[in-house]
């Protein structure tokens, strides 16, 4: 009898939690007529909404087109704020230079198609699972600690993204004179354009991929990040770790650093550009690099791996201090110096030399009595 009540009780359970999720999100458009105190407290959940009804899970708020000044939110429900298609960015939350117009205490959150200036902090979020999208942030940034949230299709001015989670995704934002600063692991930067601006990252198995950047610059720390495909005019790229791979990126008038172990540099493209790699166990393999009156590929460090890299015009092709590292196969044209070593142990294979005025150079450091 008492295993009948209690299953009797579980269905009943059951048919609460199903009606209390069967319960449909409502839409509620606000207008700058509204006193902004009134608005906050709305939003917050410390006032009706509308009708005596206080905002709930999967609500949708609409901001109508116009200024809004000063206006400070705390977002403690899953929602949604938003405008019309037709209204997109004409909705204006105008600060006064200081607070945080957003501040969201809630998981999967949207926001979407919003104005904002002259805040200290646009959105501070402590979220998962949101996402934010066409937005244009001017003089204020985005700040979000949390997983799996994605920031797309954004304008950016004067105005910084830091992320520090797992799993966050930045992708296909316009970014200008402002910065993107990650901490933590799988964090995916994808199809931004950069310009006066910089991307640092720290942390694991980060991706940063088919970006665009113009005096602009990409930063690692951590394990095993990738870099690929990305395109830098005046520059650079500078990462710090342990097998990072830098993979078909095209730089131009700009420059590479490494500073690591076991990291993977192949087929870059550099224009009037170099690469400097430190550390052990590194390979660098099938980079083109053209016109450079300066080292090309400066290494240093030991039991490194350069091969298959065609080097043209440069001051020097390949200028190596360590011990034991390989040099094969790789193609020095034109060069004023094929290659210049300091180490007796470096070892060369069948590498190709054509116009160099000096194909290989010994050039020991020689330190002072």
């Amino acid at each position: 009898m008492l295993t009948k009540k209690i299953c009797l009780f579980a269905v009943a359970i059951f048919i609460v939690l199903l009606c209390a999720s069967c319960v449909s999100a409502t839409t509620y458009s606000i207008n700058n007529s509204t006193d902004p105190d009134t608005i906050s407290k709305m939003i917050s959940g410390d006032l009706p909404i509308k009708n005596g009804k206080f905002i709930k899970n999967g609500d949708i708020i609409k901001f109508k087109e116009g200024n809004y000044q000063n206006l400070k939110l705390t977002i403690k429900k899953r929602i949604k704020l938003t405008t019309n298609k037709k209204e997109i960015n004409k909705v204006k939350f105008i600060g006064k230079g200081n607070g945080i117009f957003i501040n969201i205490k809630a998981k999967k959150v949207k926001i979407y198609g919003l104005n904002i200036k002259n805040y200290d902090i646009a959105i501070k979020a402590k979220t998962n699972n949101s996402y934010f999208n066409k937005i244009t942030f001017y003089k204020n940034g985005i700040k979000i600690s949390g997983n799996k949230n994605k920031i797309y299709k954004n304008n950016f001015t004067l105005s910084d993204i830091d992320t520090q989670g797992k799993n966050n995704t930045i992708y296909s934002n316009k970014i200008k004179k402002s910065n993107i600063k990650t901490g933590g692991h799988g964090t995916i930067i994808y199809k931004n354009t950069l310009t006066n601006s910089y991307t640092t990252t720290k942390g694991n198995k980060n991706l940063i991929i088919s970006n665009k950047l113009y005096k602009a610059y990409i930063t690692t720390q951590g394990k095993l990040n990738k870099i690929y495909k990305n395109k830098i005019t005046k520059g650079n790229i500078e990462t710090g770790g342990y097998g990072t791979n830098l993979n078909k990126n095209t730089l131009i008038n700009s420059y590479i650093i490494t500073n690591g172990n076991k990291n993977l540099i192949i087929s870059n493209k550099l224009y009037k550009a170099d690469m400097t790699i430190q550390g052990k166990l590194n390979k660098v393999y099938k980079n083109k690099i053209y016109k450079n009156d300066i080292t090309s590929i400066g290494i240093y460090g030991s039991h490194n791996t350069i091969y298959k890299n065609i080097i043209s015009q440069a001051q020097n092709g390949i200028d190596i201090n360590g011990n034991k590292n390989v040099l094969t196969k790789n193609k020095l044209l034109n060069c004023v110096n094929g290659i210049v070593y300091q180490e007796r142990s470096t070892i060369f294979k069948n590498n190709i030399f054509k116009g160099n005025k000096k194909n290989i150079w010994y050039n020991p450091v020689v330190y002072p009595e």
